[in-house]
């Protein structure tokens, strides 16, 4: 919701169709990554997975700070 290309798309579309976009302040879209990554911590330690396989293999060493 904070992307302001994403926001001038969709208030474009709605417009066409006679609709008003309204949106949260920019201030309340944040990046809900750690929320997302919390989510999945509490599912794995739950036992719960997606049923993919999903075979992951870093490409990109980064250094250590």
């Amino acid at each position: 919701a904070a992307n302001k290309q994403i926001r001038e798309a969709f208030a474009a579309r709605g417009a066409k169709r006679g609709l008003r976009t309204i949106w949260p302040p920019i201030a309340l879209c944040t990046d809900n990554a750690a929320m997302v990554a919390g989510i999945a911590h509490e599912d794995h330690l739950r036992g719960l997975r997606s049923g993919l396989d999903l075979a992951v293999k870093a490409t990109v060493r980064w250094p250590r700070a």
